[in-house]
């Protein structure tokens, strides 16, 4: 009994409480109905210990609001994850009793999602990490975390790279190291990092760079940046030295390469030979080897069906064709064509220099002239620009300077792309022997290597100074001027001509003589002058034809007539002395040794040629004749042009080839033939060509035009 009536004791107590909490949420619920939240915010409090969900969905509901003092997300969301939480330890009796003060499991989600959304909102609209960081620490439920996480990462990179430092990037690495921003920061601190470690570009920033940050990405360009600068005079002792001091460098493959490659730069047989004495730890032996072979070869290029190669004299296939166009070899390396663009290759067919230039011009003393957008440049055998593509115009290399032009004046460069004499000239010539002719609007000169004036621009004609003499040519006036701007003969002569034999003819009032190379009129001027002078009065072999009264004779070095001006024309002297002579309409010669000359009269002569053979005509046909007047040719010609050690001939309009002694080395059936290197010519014959080796008289290669 007394245990019943205990229960029912604690039952009515209990009924009691339940009932005073039940008053309790709803005088806070009125309060917070009718915005009295001082009130509601204390009412809520006490009642979160035994009613939590309704006292903490109270409590969020006045943080969230911002009508109110109180106003408070972190503190809204906290409460409403409180309500969330022990919303789902309620019985289904509990949750429906809420339901009278509109509370369930959607409202609280409802007021959840609406703190997550504007505080998140509010985050991003700050722009401010720490906010980010701490809407992250705080919302770890919110669905808005990831989007926090990924935004605050975006931002915090984009802050870093606006501060463009590598400390920057590299706190932004160690702060948040999951950031998928976190490989290309990596890659922006390396790049950072060599640039300001390597601020001023010095070889010595570039060493300690490598050396510190063997790890950093940009450590292959500190190291082509070492051997940039400790080459950059392009001289084999500086590429010596960088092999010796960054052995582990990758470049010191190149080093070798260019070292080679400037050793042997005319590509020679003996020269390969010295460099294998000189370096035997050269790393690529086997192909200087190959090399050593491949120098003493002829590389003849040839065009196969539209694509171009290169074969022997033999016609064997050395390079096998694919290039659009290719070069004969100079200094061992040849120009090729290739998707419109040219490079340069050596012997074994590999590229030396990249096809990237729309023009270029084969090696000559170490330099090619290579062409981009119409402008020119030029480079070197490893390939180094040594002067920029930017000239209208670019010579060859002369007397260690090259001539170029750009926007329309003249002026010289030296090997490192350096201006060495000013871009002042309207025009100008290469340097020989140490001299040049320049021209100022319209008035020429001579200029030294170190542009200085030797003769001022006054003339209206110059030419360079040979053998320390140069003609001049000012109102219409011939004179003579030395390298020290001496008068030799002075300017009042209607001709002067070259020096030949160390005279040269002097013509002045239609009277003419000659001058030595002192100034001193040797031969008194006393022959007649006209316009056909100038080709025939020039002194050759000691001797010169003059005229008179329309006939023509030979004088010596002193003026004395060695021939009396008894013919009607006089040939160029000859081997033996021999002259060639017309009178009464036929040739024949003349000796002025006591060798006789032939005899025997012709329609025309030749010289004597050094192998001691000429060309005579008779009845409209050419033949070959020795010194004893021995026919060479059984047969006559059409035309006879001497080609060094043979003849090429032509008949009924085609062409053959000969020796000396008349042996046929190419029949007369070819429209052209063109010699290509000693021992092959090159033969065309309607649309096809022929490469004929002349040594065993064959074709070796055939294509079409």
């Amino acid at each position: 009994m007394k245990c019943y009536i205990k229960y029912l004791a604690l039952f009515a107590l209990f009924t009691l409480e339940m009932g005073t909490f039940a008053n309790r949420l709803k005088k806070a619920h009125r309060d917070l109905s009718v915005y009295n939240y001082f009130a509601a915010k204390h009412r809520f409090e006490k009642l979160m210990k035994r009613k939590p969900v309704p006292a903490a969905f109270g409590l969020s509901t006045i943080f969230y609001r911002n009508d109110n003092p109180f106003h408070q997300l972190d503190s809204a969301y906290l409460y409403i994850l409180k309500s969330r939480s022990n919303y789902g330890l309620l019985k289904n009796k509990q949750k429906e009793k809420l339901k009278v003060f509109g509370i369930d499991s959607a409202k609280i989600d409802s007021l959840f999602f609406l703190i997550c959304k504007k505080k998140y909102n509010q985050v991003a609209d700050s722009a401010n990490i720490d906010f980010y960081n701490q809407f992250i620490q705080l919302f770890t439920k919110s669905p808005q975390w990831a989007e926090a996480i990924n935004n605050r990462n975006i931002l915090a990179f984009q802050q870093a790279k606006k501060i463009n430092t590598s400390d920057a990037i590299c706190r932004f690495t160690e702060n948040y190291p999951d950031a998928p921003q976190v490989e290309e920061a990596l890659l922006l601190y390396d790049k950072l990092l060599f640039a300001e470690e390597t601020r001023t570009g010095t070889l010595d920033e570039y060493i300690r760079f490598a050396e510190n940050h063997p790890f950093n990405s940009n450590k292959i360009i500190a190291e082509e940046k070492i051997f940039i600068l400790s080459t950059k005079d392009g001289k084999l002792n500086s590429y010596e030295d960088f092999i010796s001091k960054f052995p582990f460098n990758p470049n010191v493959n190149t080093a070798w390469r260019n070292i080679y490659t400037l050793y042997t730069k005319e590509f020679s047989k003996e020269k390969i030979i010295d460099f294998r004495k000189k370096y035997p730890s050269y790393p690529f032996m086997n192909e200087l080897e190959e090399d050593l072979k491949l120098s003493e070869i002829f590389f003849l290029p040839v065009p196969f069906h539209n694509k171009w190669g290169y074969i022997n004299n033999e016609g064997d296939t050395l390079i096998k064709p694919k290039y659009q166009w290719a070069s004969s070899f100079s200094e061992g390396f040849a120009v090729v064509q290739l998707n419109n663009k040219k490079g340069f290759i050596n012997k074994r067919g590999e590229y030396v220099i990249a096809p990237v230039f729309d023009d270029a011009e084969n090696f000559y003393k170490e330099y090619a002239i290579i062409a981009r957008d119409s402008l020119y440049g030029l480079i070197d055998k490893t390939g180094k620009i040594i002067i920029p593509i930017e000239y209208s115009y670019l010579d060859e290399f002369s007397d260690s300077l090259f001539l170029a032009e750009k926007e329309g004046q003249f002026g010289y460069l030296d090997t490192k792309g350096n201006t060495a004499i000013p871009f002042i000239y309207n025009a100008a010539g290469d340097f020989k022997n140490n001299f040049a002719y320049v021209k100022i609007a319209d008035k020429m000169g001579i200029i030294n290597r170190k542009g200085i004036n030797v003769l001022r621009c006054e003339y209206d004609w110059i030419e360079n100074f040979t053998n320390g003499l140069a003609r001049v040519k000012k109102e219409n006036k011939f004179g003579i001027l030395n390298t020290k701007a001496d008068t030799i003969l002075s300017i009042h002569y209607d001709y002067i001509g070259p020096f030949k034999n160390h005279l040269a003819i002097v013509a002045v009032n239609d009277k003419y003589g000659y001058v030595n190379t002192n100034g001193k009129i040797c031969i008194p001027l006393e022959f007649s002058f006209d316009a056909g002078t100038k080709e025939w009065a020039d002194f050759t072999n000691g001797y010169a034809v003059f005229k008179q009264k329309n006939k023509f004779g030979l004088i010596d070095s002193t003026g004395k007539k060695v021939l009396e001006a008894k013919y009607d024309a006089v040939g160029t002297i000859g081997k033996n002395l021999w002259v060639p002579i017309l009178q009464k309409d036929k040739w024949g010669y003349i000796s002025l040794s006591k060798k006789p000359a032939p005899t025997g009269k012709f329609d025309y002569t030749s010289s004597f040629n050094h192998y001691s053979v000429a060309i005579v005509k008779q009845k409209e046909l050419y033949y070959l004749i020795n010194d004893k007047a021995e026919w060479l040719t059984p047969q006559g010609f059409d035309k006879i042009v001497f080609w060094e050690d043979f003849i090429q001939v032509q008949l009924k309009g085609k062409w053959g080839l000969y020796t000396l002694n008349a042996e046929e080395l190419i029949p007369i059936e070819y429209e052209k033939i063109e010699r290509i290197n000693p021992s092959v010519v090159l033969a065309q014959k309607e649309d096809s060509l022929f490469y004929i080796n002349l040594q065993n008289k064959k074709i070796i290669h055939t294509s079409e035009r």
